[in-house]
């Protein structure tokens, strides 16, 4: 468990210093009233439904299989409705853009997906 809080540590450092980075460029993106705000929602709540996520991984990993698969649906049922909820907030609100809030959804998928190219390629080349 313990690689497991130094992976979820190493992928929330890389989600904020990323929308660090990236949260003055939603200001200058045409219709930029509410982007920032979307945006800076969307990470935000990424990064709670990271932590969830991390946190279901490891309490199911020490129950027994049938009670881990109820508890991680139930968990899963909850983070979907959480998400449904931000962007419901971010449809309701006039000056949240609910664009940009989807795009910091996306924002640690992206990160994970960056972590994780080449990945599998690394040690599969020929020698001869």
């Amino acid at each position: 468990m313990v690689y497991c809080r130094q992976l979820s540590r190493y992928i929330i450092g890389r989600t904020l210093i990323i929308s660090v980075v990236a949260a003055p460029f939603t200001t200058v993106l045409p219709g930029s009233s509410g982007n920032l705000a979307g945006f800076a929602l969307g990470v935000f709540f990424c990064i709670v439904n990271f932590l969830l996520l991390a946190r279901t991984l490891e309490r199911a990993a020490a129950m027994k299989p049938a009670k881990a698969a109820a508890y991680t649906f139930s968990v899963y049922l909850l983070r979907y409705l959480l998400t449904g909820v931000v962007l419901g907030i971010s449809i309701a609100l006039p000056h949240v853009n609910y664009i940009y809030t989807i795009l910091g959804l996306f924002l640690i998928k992206l990160i994970i997906l960056a972590n994780n190219i080449g990945y599998g390629a690394k040690g599969t080349e020929k020698r001869a």
